[in-house]
């Protein structure tokens, strides 16, 4: 089942061409192997709204997907900050992240707390319409694999990775 929800989650590719995709980074958690997690990133809720309502069925019907999980929890953020980041620098880290780590806070740390050796730069977001729910998502190039299986980090599916057609859509 893992193979062919990986399969199917290739076929997402198609919304590199959305108008609004940034960009698309996902894979196995290293602690629970057959959990999925998939990340990605709009310009704004406009055009993630504008592509669920036009495109998002027609491939999530298209792939079968639905047959390959047992489960799904989908939430919406929206970025607040970022040490360092732009658009081209997101890309960068989606393109060039062998792991990342995803962390649910209820208040948002120092900044300090996210600059270790081997870590990219974290991104940090708020639940859309809740003051006190934070994401932050920290990408990784390459650590010691046991350092990161404690932190819960996600190995990356390099076929998963989507980035837009072009950055001048």
């Amino acid at each position: 089942m893992k193979k062919a929800f990986s399969k199917a989650q290739e076929q997402w590719a198609v919304t590199s061409h959305s108008k609004g995709f940034v960009g698309q980074i996902g894979g196995w958690e290293l602690n629970n192997k057959n959990t999925a997690c998939i990340l990605s990133f709009w310009e704004n809720q406009e055009y993630l709204e504008h592509f669920m309502a036009n495109l998002h069925d027609k491939v999530f019907f298209n792939n079968n997907q639905a047959d390959y999980y047992d489960s799904i929890h989908v939430e919406y953020y929206t970025t607040t900050s970022s040490v360092s980041m732009t658009e081209v620098s997101l890309l960068g880290q989606i393109n060039t992240a062998t792991f990342f780590q995803v962390n649910m806070l209820d208040t948002l740390p120092n900044r300090r707390r996210f600059m270790m050796t081997g870590k990219l730069n974290p991104q940090r977001s708020r639940k859309a319409g809740v003051v006190s729910n934070y994401l932050t998502i920290t990408f990784f190039e390459t650590l010691n694999m046991s350092f990161l299986t404690n932190l819960g980090a996600i190995s990356v599916v390099d076929e998963w990775r989507v980035k837009r057609a072009s950055l001048s859509d």
